[in-house]
């Protein structure tokens, strides 16, 4: 009882300690109006017919036309649009509408900012009165015009006022007595002289009446920061290098941010297009592997290769959850010849798949994921003189780090259905009793669960002995701890393919530091080759989830936390050479190291940090992964205490009190009782643990 009137004095001192720190972020000075018509608005009409042809509605456009999105955005000039970064997205084509319905093409992006949340739009110079920005900041109940394009109405406008000043993540926030809906984001906040005040970016989660605007003044930075990329570059797209590709159709691939990418161009009828890489060495025994990405219902991809004295084309490719080794014999899809077919084993739709080819003499085996899975006597005995990336029918495939190499030894081929065993439901089938066969489908549903939750064990279990094999060497490798962490979160992840990225990115920014240079202009450069050749976001500490300290999330979200960009920095300096500090060249190992130290005194310690973010994902399921995660960070000696709470809290959950108990009792004499309250509160409102546990052992 003691301890529950504790937690529950606790809990209100929370709840007001918190209600206090938000009113103490609120502006002191507050203007709340019980009625609009206490303000006066007959300049609206008027500012609203100078104003509105300066308004234009944004869209984020698909390939084929599809809208994914809609804002608001308004000229400050007469080839500069204003909006909100939301508005626009990350890599998004974008499409302009005036007032008048006339659809313009943006040219670029002239400068932004995601944390800001303001993009600034290049056009054509069209003929429309640009908004002028006011850099004063507007008075609490000053009158305004919100105009946008609420849930698809445009040109809307909406009469409010300025109620007050906020600091949201460390920005400074025009408060507004506007309702805003979507369609609205981007679209300026007008005073009676048609000057802006600030723009509309998001509205208030406690009311409906009430939302939030971006200052002029930081429309006004973001402008001249002059960062201009053109539509291609912010779409992340280029065209494929002819030096190093030699694609056999016009416009069906190009280059965008770490993949080559195709759209549903193609062949007629087929939509058959092959890339071929150039360049290459394929004589001999030949192991060729690429990632690929896509849909396998919506047509095929994979690997093309083709023999010197030989004028076919061949293909192994995914489709429909088979492998298939198919002979083009030419372009037209009655030659074909389909030599032999598997079905895709281990196959993920609509994820990273390693599919690899192994060539050797006459024979050639096929991988997915590892596994080969189909074998074929081709009965060739020359070289290729071929290879590149193939994809069929209506795909959009995602192409990443294509690999050759020699290898010595055929893999040999897996036979899964042994593996699996031979569950034989022919006479179940003739029997035709509907009901014995719900049974049978019923069980064999939750064996399969059984099955599927047992693997991710398993898979989580030999990441985490790999990461405290990584942790106990006296040399960490930083980039390997991160990605075991993100591996052990999402063990079906291509942990490979992020390596052999990752090996690309760390050999161009070696390149491009390999001058002599001070530390501090080496991560400059390294900053800014993720910021505008990876288009990575550093995201606010604030709104940091756990998928931005992924190393192997970043490369789809293109979003990092602070703390994962500092450790990948990190790793980049301590592969570095040519040191210059106060103009001296730095040649010793123990100079350079009192630098890595300088940067982060406790590698190890941002690491665990890291780690926890990640793993914590699994602590609240109760099961065998929270406490095999839970053992890693007590063997670290990582906030021990805590973990061996939770750990006791989770096997008492599960009836294993005994050892449940042994771990309390651990906790019970490492600490005092207030320290134990501390984390029973934590552990119900943070981690929502059940409640009964801990009072069976801890009062």
């Amino acid at each position: 009882m003691k301890i529950i009137t504790f937690l529950i004095n606790n809990l209100f001192r929370i709840v007001f300690a918190n209600a206090f720190v938000f009113q103490l972020q609120a502006d002191q000075t507050e203007v709340e109006y019980s009625s609009r018509q206490e303000v006066n608005f007959s300049w609206a009409n008027a500012i609203y017919t100078k104003t509105v042809g300066s308004i234009v509605t944004l869209h984020q456009v698909g390939e084929h036309g599809q809208i994914h999105g809609m804002g608001t955005g308004f000229f400050i000039e007469k080839n500069l649009i204003a909006t909100c970064y939301h508005v626009v997205g990350d890599s998004h084509h974008i499409q302009a509408t005036l007032s008048d319905n006339t659809v313009i093409p943006i040219l670029g992006v002239e400068s932004a900012d995601k944390l800001l949340d303001v993009a600034i739009l290049r056009t054509e110079v069209c003929d429309v009165l640009p908004l002028s920005l006011t850099k004063e900041k507007p008075p609490i109940g000053q009158p305004i015009l919100a105009i946008g394009n609420p849930k698809g109405l445009r040109g809307s406008v909406t009469p409010g006022v300025i109620s007050g000043n906020r600091i949201i993540d460390g920005r400074d926030m025009l408060q507004v007595a506007v309702p805003i809906e979507k369609g609205n984001s981007g679209g300026p906040i007008v005073n009676a002289n048609g000057s802006v005040f600030g723009m509309l970016t998001y509205k208030s989660a406690l009311t409906r009446n009430l939302g939030f605007a971006i200052p002029s003044s930081n429309i006004d930075e973001i402008k001249n920061n002059h960062k201009y990329l053109t539509i291609e570059d912010w779409l992340g797209v280029s065209a494929i290098s002819r030096e190093l590709w030699l694609p056999t159709t016009t416009n069906t691939w190009q280059k965008k941010h770490n993949n080559l990418e195709t759209n549903c161009t193609g062949e007629s009828i087929s939509g058959r297009s092959i890339c071929w890489k150039l360049n290459e060495d394929l004589s001999g025994s030949i192991q060729s592997k690429v990632w690929l990405n896509f849909d396998d219902q919506t047509g095929g991809a994979g690997l093309a290769f083709k023999f010197e004295t030989d004028q076919s084309e061949y293909g192994v490719f995914v489709s429909e959850c088979k492998l298939w080794l198919v002979c083009f014999e030419t372009e037209r899809v009655k030659d074909w010849k389909v030599l032999a077919n598997s079905s895709a084993f281990g196959w993920r739709r609509n994820e990273w798949n390693q599919l690899a080819i192994n060539r050797k003499f006459n024979q050639i085996a096929c991988s997915i994921n590892g596994v080969a899975i189909l074998s074929y006597n081709l009965n060739k005995q020359t070289n290729l003189s071929g290879l590149g990336l193939l994809k069929l029918g209506k795909a959009h495939v995602s192409f990443r780090a294509l690999r050759l190499s020699e290898f010595d030894d055929m893999p040999s081929v897996y036979d899964y259905s042994e593996a699996t065993g031979n569950a034989d439901i022919d006479d179940l089938m003739q029997l035709e009793d509907a009901f014995k066969m719900e049974v049978y489908s019923s069980k064999l549903s939750e064996d399969l669960k059984k099955l599927e939750i047992k693997t991710k064990f398993v898979k989580i279990k030999k990441i985490i002995n790999d990461l405290e094999k990584l942790f106990s060497k006296p040399d960490l490798d930083i980039f390997e701890a991160c990605v075991l962490s993100a591996h052990a979160n999402n063990p079906n992840a291509p942990a490979k393919l992020i390596r052999a990225m990752w090996r690309d990115v760390l050999s161009d920014i070696l390149v491009l530091t390999n001058k002599p240079s001070s530390v501090e202009d080496k991560i400059a450069l390294s900053d800014q080759y993720f910021s505008e050749i990876l288009r990575w976001n550093t995201v606010a500490n604030s709104q940091v989830s756990f998928s931005h300290n992924s190393v192997i999330d970043v490369w789809e979200s293109r979003e990092i936390s602070r703390l994962l960009k500092n450790l990948l920095l990190y790793h980049i300096i301590e592969n570095s050479n040519n040191f210059v500090e106060n103009d001296i060249l730095l040649d010793t190992d123990l100079a350079i190291n009192s630098i890595l130290v300088s940067i982060n005194p406790n590698i190890r310690q941002s690491l665990h940090k890291l780690a926890e973010t990640l793993l914590n994902q699994n602590v609240t399921r109760f099961d065998e992964i929270s406490i095999l995660c839970l053992d890693f960070f007590i063997s670290q000696n990582y906030k021990k205490i805590q973990n061996l709470f939770y750990r006791g809290w989770i096997k008492i959950a599960r009836n294993d009190d005994e050892e449940g108990f042994a771990d309390w009792a651990i906790v019970k004499g490492m600490t005092d009782e207030a320290t134990i309250t501390e984390l029973v509160t934590h552990a119900l409102e943070f981690n929502h643990f059940t409640n009964y546990s801990w009072m069976r052992g801890l009062n």
